[in-house]
């Protein structure tokens, strides 16, 4: 009895996410036009000046706790590759949170959709939403994580290993360092 229970509790579930997966963008208008292309520009002079910087290495190790530079620049042009082809969606704030600014669904049907919260968006400047735009991008080229946040010192900091370089904002912090100047 309890395992017919327990069945339908999570079919239901799974009817309700894919429901509203499939609706989602169609209810979610897109992200001004004209913002994003500046924005996405200045997102790939970051990511052309941190893959061309002759310091990254010391980063890499510092931060991502690894040493292959190749592996790294790998990862960092299927990044860049993503800003090409994603699509930046306004979000209706169904992701609660005081930290959240964009999201990804990390799916097949969605692979290069980016939802945008618009009132926390547009306050920043455009550095800081090039570096959400290539945050958000490590996730969808090749399914970054998110171990833990910039905003979550002593958690980051300690990051280490395959957590560290599988990181979404660790990869973001060493780009930012990287391109202080480049927008």
């Amino acid at each position: 009895m309890y395992q017919d229970i327990i069945f339908l509790y999570i079919c239901n579930c799974l009817i309700i996410f894919f429901l509203l997966e499939l609706s989602l963008p169609y209810f979610s208008p897109l992200y001004d036009k004209k913002e994003i292309s500046e924005v996405k520009i200045c997102a790939k002079e970051k990511m052309n000046y941190a893959l061309s910087h002759y310091s990254k290495k010391y980063l890499m190790k510092e931060y991502l706790n690894v040493t292959n530079e190749t592996y790294v620049n790998d990862l960092w042009r299927k990044t860049s590759n993503c800003l090409d082809k994603s699509i930046v969606y306004e979000s209706y704030d169904i992701v609660k949170g005081n930290n959240v600014v964009a999201y990804v669904l990390m799916t097949y049907i969605y692979q290069n959709n980016i939802y945008i919260m618009k009132k926390k968006f547009k306050n920043m400047v455009i550095e800081d939403k090039a570096s959400v735009l290539i945050h958000e991008c490590t996730h969808l080229a090749w399914g970054s994580n998110d171990y833990a946040y910039i905003h979550e010192y002593k958690k980051f900091n300690n990051l280490r290993g395959n957590l560290a370089i599988k990181n979404a904002d660790s990869h973001t912090l060493v780009i930012d360092m990287l391109s202080m100047f480049s927008c």
